[in-house]
C-alpha cells in the first residue's frame, strides 16, 4: 500500500469509488453524498490544492481522502477543545473491492501522520448524522463527538468530532 498525493490520472478511479460510495449509502439510508456532492470539479480542486491523496494497491486508486486546513464557516460555534488550526478530513471512501483490508484505518494513520509532520496538533472531520459505519469508524479510531451542525442544505445535521494527536 501506498499513501500519495492524488494526480490527474487519478480522477477516474476516485469518481468510480465515490459512485460504489454513492450506491451503498443508499441502501442504509445515507444521504450524505448524491449526484451533485462530491464531483469531479471539487476533486480537481483538491488536486491543485495538493489535498487529496490515494492509497495505490496494483497500481491503482483503492481509497482516497482530502485533508487540509480548510474548515466549513459552520465549525465557527461549535466548542473545539483547541483554537489552532486542525487539518480537516473531508471525502474518505474505500473501494467496495478493498473492503475489510484495513485501507481506511492505514489512510485515517496516514493522514494523522501528514498532520503531525505538518506541525497540526489535531484533526476534524464532519459526517451526516445517518452514516452510522463512519461514526463507528471515526469512535474506533480515538475521535471525539463535539456537536452538530447545519451543512450543505441537509435536512439532517452532520456530526462534528475530533482527535487529538
Amino acid at each position: 500500500m501506498l499513501f500519495r498525493k492524488a494526480v490527474e490520472q487519478d480522477l477516474g478511479q476516485v469518481m468510480a469509488i465515490v459512485a460504489e460510495t454513492v450506491k451503498e449509502m443508499r441502501v442504509y439510508g445515507n444521504l450524505q453524498w448524491d449526484a451533485h456532492y462530491p464531483n469531479p470539479e471539487r476533486f480537481q480542486r483538491d488536486i491543485s490544492n495538493a489535498a487529496l491523496y490515494v492509497v495505490e494497491m496494483d497500481g491503482s486508486a483503492a481509497a482516497f481522502v482530502t485533508a487540509d486546513e480548510e474548515q466549513p464557516e459552520e465549525y465557527a460555534g461549535l466548542p473545539w477543545s483547541r483554537a489552532t488550526p486542525p487539518m480537516v478530513v473531508h471525502r474518505l471512501a474505500v473501494s467496495s473491492k478493498r473492503r475489510g483490508a484495513g485501507l481506511a484505518s492505514f489512510l485515517e494513520q496516514s493522514v494523522c501522520d501528514l498532520a503531525r509532520a505538518s506541525g497540526h496538533d489535531h484533526l476534524r472531520v464532519d459526517t451526516y448524522s445517518t452514516n452510522k459505519p463512519m461514526q463507528a469508524f471515526l469512535t474506533r479510531r480515538g475521535y471525539t463527538y463535539v456537536g452538530e451542525m447545519s451543512f450543505r442544505g441537509k435536512e439532517l445535521p452532520f456530526y462534528c468530532y475530533e482527535k487529538m494527536l
